[in-house]
């Protein structure tokens, strides 16, 4: 089912963008995503695992996106919704995996051992070596604060107004519906800032518990961070390029492109270490 409603005139240059975007970045990058997901398969780490079900979750919600232009022309919310679920849930589970994989593998910061990337700059860490009345590493006293820190940010998207936007334009002579409904920004301004405020909140409350106490934050912090940044990546677009849709998608598939492309040129040249190395306890 097309969109039926009056044609807006939008620039040459903005149609080539939507063009390129949507028949261009979005396969490309569903087929990269895809290939990533089989090359990393059999790779059971817990890192790379948390990796790889966030790139299945990315890739269903943009086959709901790709669906939802193809069979309504982009005018099911329900799809819309789905495709927005799978990115929150891609952001989570990709970000947790990436800081297992640089914490474990690279850095070593949290394991408070002579490993610690930081020891050269610290010098002798007195939390490591265990001597009575050793100040806290001031690292984990940043890292405990990062949960409270990123709750403040789940109140952004509260301070504009729910303003749904619909506009159909013709690209290159296809009708094409840009539309933002009201149902779709109270799910992403409202509810999943309100939910990320919830777990990061649990998150801040777990981290200054005790010794443990950074493992035990890890699941709602992830969860709060992917339903933020998802939030805050559609908020910002909207409020940018409300008066030029086209450009809204176009950054958005570019910036999901970017994306892929980088996680694959991080993991792929290590894919062969990565299987044999001993699995990081999460």
């Amino acid at each position: 089912m097309m969109p039926t409603d009056s044609a807006t005139s939008i620039s040459l240059v903005q149609q080539a963008a939507s063009l390129v975007s949507g028949y261009g970045f979005k396969p490309l990058y569903m087929i990269l995503t895809l290939w990533l997901i089989i090359v990393l398969w059999k790779i059971r780490a817990p890192d790379i695992r948390l990796v790889r079900r966030g790139l299945i979750a990315f890739l269903s919600g943009e086959a709901f996106c790709a669906l939802n232009y193809l069979i309504f022309g982009g005018g099911s919310d329900c799809l819309d919704a789905l495709h927005a679920l799978g990115m929150a849930i891609m952001g989570g589970l990709v970000g947790w995996g990436i800081a297992l994989f640089l914490d474990g593998r690279v850095l070593r910061l949290t394991e408070g051992s002579p490993s610690c990337v930081l020891r050269r700059l610290c010098g002798a860490c007195p939390s490591a070596e265990g001597r009575p009345g050793a100040r806290p590493c001031r690292l984990r006293w940043l890292i405990k604060m990062a949960a409270p820190a990123a709750a403040i940010f789940c109140l952004m998207p509260w301070c504009l107004p729910i303003r749904p936007l619909r506009l159909t334009a013709d690209i290159l002579g296809a009708r094409v519906l840009f539309s933002y409904s009201d149902f779709l920004q109270v799910i992403d301004f409202r509810i999943y800032p309100a939910i990320a405020l919830a777990s990061l909140s649990v998150a801040a409350l777990r981290i200054w518990r005790g010794p443990m106490s950074l493992t035990n934050a890890q699941l709602p912090f992830f969860a709060g961070a992917g339903l933020l940044s998802f939030s805050l990546f559609r908020f910002l677009l909207l409020n940018a390029f409300r008066d030029a849709p086209a450009w809204m998608n176009f950054w958005e598939e570019t910036t999901e492109l970017i994306f892929v492309l980088v996680l694959a040129f991080f993991l792929i040249p290590h894919r062969d270490r990565l299987s044999g190395k001993k699995e990081l306890r999460s």
